[in-house]
C-alpha cells in the first residue's frame, strides 16, 4: 500500500513478524530491503530536498568509439544529456552532428526483428542495453513515464525545463540541463515533424500482438510530453539511461506482472481473500470487492455478491476499501492505457475470458 518515504537519500524500512523486510520506496512499500545510494551525489545539499531535483552530472565517455557525452541527473534517473552518436551501421560513414545519430528501433534495441506476440512483446519492457554504452540502457516507457513525473514537479509546463530557447525558438529555461533538441524523425529518407523531439523506448505497446510493427517513444512538443506509438522503421534519436538498483527494481515488478498466477489479499474485516494482480507496477485487486456495508447491495441473484462482488453508492465507496489500499485515481486507471488496445480490441487483455458476449470476450 501507500506510505510516507523520506525521500532520494533515505528510504524507510520495516521488519513483519515473519522477518521479511519492506521498504518504502517512492510512497509504495515494497518487498525487499532497499538501499538507495549513489556516491555520485553524495551527501544531500541544502537546496535539494525532494526527488525532483536536477543538476550535473559527470561526463560519460563511450569506450566503442571514445566519444564523450554530458549527463545529467532528474530525480534519481541519470540521463546522457546529448543525443547518441554511435555509429550502429558500419556504411554510415557521414559525421555525427548536434542532433546526434537517427536509429530505426530494430537498430536501436540491437536486436533482429521478432514476431509480437502478447508475451513476446514483454521482453522489450524490461532493461534492454541496444546500443547504449556498457553500463547504460535504453529507457523503458515506464522509465520515460518517471521522467515525465520529474519535470512536472520542477514546473507545471514540463516542456520549458527541457529545452534551451535558442534551440527552439520557445520560451525555456532548460532548468533541468536534459537539453532536448527538436529533431523530428526520419521516415523513407524524409524528416518529418524537425519542430519536436523523438527517442525511442525499449517497450512496445500492449497491443502489440495486434500491431506488431510499432515500438513506444517519448515525443516532446511544445504543447505536451508523452508516451506515443509509431512504425519501428522510423528512425529517430536515442537518450541513454544509466543501469541502477532503481531501474533493476522497475525491471522486477514489470516481470511480476501477470503470467498465470495471482497473489492474494486476505480482508481482515471478513475473513474473505481476493486475487491480486500487478500491472503497469501497481497491484490491483483482481476481483470486486465483496465487503458488505450498510448501504451496499447485491445486484441481483443470490450468489451475485459472491461474483460479481457489491455495489456501492457514493456515500461509502472512497473508504470502503481494507487497510493498506484505495480506491483508484484517474492516474491509476490512465496507467492501464497500455493494455485497452486499439479500436475493436479495446479492454481485450482485461477481459475475463467467460460472462462476455462472444465477440466481446
Amino acid at each position: 500500500g501507500k506510505c510516507e518515504d523520506k525521500g532520494q537519500f533515505v528510504v524507510r524500512h520495516v521488519q513483519d513478524d515473519d522477518g521479511n523486510w519492506y521498504s518504502c520506496y517512492r510512497g509504495e512499500w515494497l518487498e525487499g530491503m532497499l538501499e538507495v545510494e549513489d556516491p555520485e551525489w553524495g551527501e544531500e545539499p541544502d537546496d535539494q530536498s525532494s526527488s525532483s531535483a536536477a543538476h550535473e552530472g559527470d561526463v560519460l565517455v563511450d569506450s566503442r568509439d571514445g566519444e564523450s557525452y554530458r549527463t545529467v541527473y532528474i530525480g534519481y534517473q541519470h540521463w546522457m544529456a546529448e543525443n547518441l552518436r554511435y555509429r550502429a551501421d558500419e556504411s554510415d560513414t557521414a559525421k555525427a552532428g548536434k542532433y546526434g545519430r537517427y536509429y530505426s528501433w530494430t537498430t536501436a534495441m540491437d536486436t533482429a526483428e521478432s514476431p509480437c506476440a502478447f508475451e513476446l512483446c514483454k521482453f522489450s519492457r524490461v532493461q534492454r542495453q541496444g546500443i547504449c554504452p556498457d553500463g547504460w540502457h535504453l529507457p523503458s516507457a515506464d522509465e520515460w513515464e518517471i521522467f515525465i513525473d520529474e519535470l512536472r514537479k520542477l514546473d507545471s509546463d514540463p516542456f520549458k525545463v527541457v529545452i534551451d530557447e535558442k534551440d527552439w525558438g520557445e520560451s525555456g529555461n532548460n532548468l533541468t540541463g536534459f537539453t532536448a533538441l527538436p529533431t523530428g524523425y526520419y521516415s523513407g529518407g524524409t524528416r518529418y515533424r524537425s519542430f519536436q523531439a523523438h527517442f525511442w523506448s525499449s517497450s512496445v505497446p500492449r497491443a502489440g500482438s495486434v500491431y506488431p510493427e510499432y515500438a513506444s517513444h517519448l515525443k516532446i512538443t511544445e504543447d505536451n510530453i508523452g508516451i506515443n506509438s509509431i512504425e519501428k522503421y522510423v528512425e529517430m534519436p536515442v537518450r541513454c539511461i544509466e543501469n541502477s538498483e532503481e531501474s533493476e527494481l522497475l525491471d522486477y515488478l514489470i516481470q511480476k506482472e501477470y503470467s498465470g498466477a495471482y497473489g492474494e489479499l486476505l480482508d481482515p474485516r471478513d475473513g474473505k481473500k481476493y486475487k491480486t494482480v500487478v500491472l503497469e507496477n501497481r497491484e490491483w485487486m483482481a476481483e470486486n470487492l465483496d465487503y458488505e456495508t450498510p448501504a451496499s447491495v447485491c445486484g441481483g441473484a443470490a450468489d451475485s455478491c459472491a461474483k460479481y462482488g457489491r455495489l456501492y453508492p457514493d456515500s461509502e465507496y472512497r473508504s470502503v476499501c481494507p487497510d493498506g489500499w484505495r480506491v483508484p485515481n484517474d492516474s491509476d486507471f490512465l496507467a492501464l492505457r497500455l493494455f485497452s488496445g486499439f479500436g475493436y480490441v479495446m479492454g481485450h487483455y482485461m477481459k475475463s475470458t467467460s460472462g462476455w458476449v462472444v465477440s466481446d470476450s
